[in-house]
Formats: structure tokens, sequence, C-alpha cells
């Protein structure tokens, strides 16, 4: 029988008791299913107001301000895809921390860098923005042109 001492130190006792390389691998997986899950609803929420602009203005003649409801969705369309892009890029910044942490648990000095010039989720998050952009311009042009 074992005394209250030797239970602490067994093998099952030890393999229960996180590491700091596991918690930084739990971290990421956690991170990462964050982001797909957040991705999923944004661009569910993309695909509603895209759908509600495609209907407004296939029924215009229904509708007397068409012109600004369509802006106006525009807009929250522009809104929606700067909070992703800022989203994405406070995720790339969590995921980096995450994954030089990770690395120097197990043991390596840094983690391995990318030769690429600004990383996937800063070009990823570009991208919103650069559509955010673009959706705010047609939102103004709807406006002035109708």
């Amino acid at each position: 029988m074992m005394t209250t001492g030797e239970e602490a130190t067994t093998p099952r006792r030890v393999r229960r008791t996180p590491t700091q390389a596991s918690y930084y691998r739990i971290r990421m997986q956690h991170t990462l299913r964050h982001t797909r899950e957040i991705t999923r609803l944004i661009y569910l929420v993309n695909g509603a107001i895209g759908g509600a602009i495609y209907f407004i203005l296939k029924d215009r003649s229904h509708w007397t301000n068409y012109a600004e409801i369509c802006a106006f969705l525009l807009f929250v369309l522009a809104a929606v895809n700067l909070m992703h892009g800022y989203l994405i890029h406070v995720q790339g910044k969590w995921y980096g921390e995450l994954d030089t942490g990770y690395a120097k648990s197990v043991g390596l000095p840094d983690r391995p860098r990318i030769s690429v010039l600004i990383g996937a989720h800063n070009t990823y998050a570009l991208l919103h923005y650069s559509l955010a952009g673009f959706l705010i311009m047609a939102a103004f042009g709807i406006l002035k042109f109708g």
C-alpha cells in the first residue's frame, strides 16, 4: 500500500499535471478554434446583409428610399469587415505570442520565422480592411448617384 507521499509522485499523477508546453499548445488550439468560429459567424452576417441588398435592389420599384437603405447596409457591412480585420490582426498577434511561448517551453530558442513579409494573419486582415474601404466608397457612391 502506498503512502500519501508516494501517491503524489506516481507516473499516473505526473502525467496528469499540465506542463507549460501543453498549456501553450492548448491555448494555440483554442485561439485557432475561436478564429474559425468567429469567421463563420461573420461570413454568415456578410451573406445575410448581401442577401438583403440583393432583394432590395431586385424589387427597388417598391422601395422609395432603396438607395439609402442599401448605403446603410453597405456601411454596416464595412463595419463588420473592419471588426473582422481587427479581430484577425489581434488573433495573429496572440497566436504569435503563444507560438513563441510554446517554442521556448519545448527548448527552442525562438519560434521558427517565416520568410513572408507581413504574414498570413496580417494579409488576411489587410484584405478585410481593403474590402471595408471599397464598401464605404460604394455606399457613398450610392448615396451620391443613387
